[in-house]
Order: C-alpha cells, then sequence, then structure tokens
C-alpha cells in the first residue's frame, strides 16, 4: 500500500517539476514595455520643485520611451 502512495506521489512531483519548468520557460513579448509605458510631461510650475536627480530619471525614462516605442 504504501508502495502505490509513493508511486502517485512521485509522479505527481515529476508532473509538478516538468510544468514549472516549461512555465519558466515561457518568454515575455518583444516591446511589452510600450504597451504600459507613456512619456512622462511636466507642467511648469513642477519644473521650479522637483530635484536635479528626478529630473534626470525623467529623462531617462522618455528616451527610452523614444528610442524603443516611437518606431511603432
Amino acid at each position: 500500500m504504501i508502495y502505490i502512495y509513493l508511486m502517485k506521489l512521485r509522479r505527481s512531483i515529476l508532473l509538478l517539476l516538468v510544468g514549472v519548468s516549461v512555465i519558466s520557460c515561457v518568454s515575455t513579448p518583444r516591446n511589452s514595455y510600450c504597451e504600459i509605458a507613456t512619456p512622462i510631461y511636466l507642467e511648469e510650475n513642477d519644473v521650479n520643485i522637483i530635484s536635479e536627480s528626478l529630473v534626470n530619471d525623467l529623462l531617462i525614462h522618455n528616451e527610452t520611451y523614444k528610442r524603443l516605442c516611437d518606431e511603432r
């Protein structure tokens, strides 16, 4: 009886491992970034109060968006 239980358990674990390995091989579609990202625009009063590092981060984001998504 224990032997049958162990064989079923072994088969279940094997199926689980195969399933996990197949799922982990799925790749994301190319340019999926463009489906969720948009350029970030500032209003005039925002420019006076944001930090220099935030300005750099926004610039990097907008340039990345332009490079990856404008060719669509």
